[in-house]
């Protein structure tokens, strides 16, 4: 499901900017560390929206079943 410009394929998690994607493979954010690190990498890009980066919480969430919303596990 598309959200925001931002959805998950077979392997990866694209995040739509301008003409082209940015993929994240799936088995570098596939625990809330991994994704927490990839948020906090992200926040540096200039293309980044914050919905952007909400939607990808939401997305990894419901994909891997796990929480960013409290402790890292």
């Amino acid at each position: 499901m598309k959200f925001n410009r931002v959805w998950i394929t077979h392997d990866c998690l694209v995040l739509k900017h301008g003409p082209g994607t940015y993929e994240i493979e799936l088995n570098r954010i596939d625990t809330p560390r991994k994704a927490c690190s990839w948020l906090v990498h992200l926040l540096e890009k200039e293309w980044v929206t914050p919905g952007q980066l909400w939607a990808m919480v939401r997305q990894l969430e419901d994909h891997f079943g796990y929480s960013l919303h409290g402790p890292l596990v």
